[in-house]
């Protein structure tokens, strides 16, 4: 998926604490601190999720 369709997919279902930070590596991370997820997107493609649990 691209980072526009996980953001709206994101909103859709009510998470909007969101920021965006370019890595490093180069990977741009796409964080939703409300739903504990990172999604890394390497030329607009998603690459990685990584969740935590409460």
């Amino acid at each position: 998926m691209k980072q526009e369709e996980i953001i709206g997919l994101m909103h859709e279902k009510g998470y909007i604490d969101m920021e965006d930070d370019e890595e490093t590596w180069g990977e741009l991370r796409v964080s939703f601190d409300d739903a504990q997820i990172d999604f890394y997107f390497l030329d607009n493609q998603l690459t990685l999720v990584s969740w935590s649990c409460y």
